[in-house]
């Protein structure tokens, strides 16, 4: 199964039901900030603890892009 997304007011929740997808997602988070640090912006991806599904096995990360303030 791909990831799931939910629009929030100030992010974004994506959900993982595969320990390999989280795996992929973080060091893609990492790659993409070398890329978006020159634009002064970067992804910040929050593990949330408390998330609960239907699926035991879902983990979920609240995303935001932020100004880092150097460019």
């Amino acid at each position: 199964m791909m990831a799931k997304t939910y629009q929030t007011k100030s992010g974004a929740v994506i959900v993982f039901n595969d320990e390999m997808q989280l795996h992929g997602f973080e060091e893609g988070v990492q790659s993409i900030n070398k890329i978006l640090k020159k634009h002064g912006l970067q992804i910040s991806a929050t593990f949330l603890e408390d998330y609960e599904s239907e699926d035991v096995c879902d983990v979920a990360h609240y995303i935001i892009i932020e100004k880092t303030g150097k460019e």
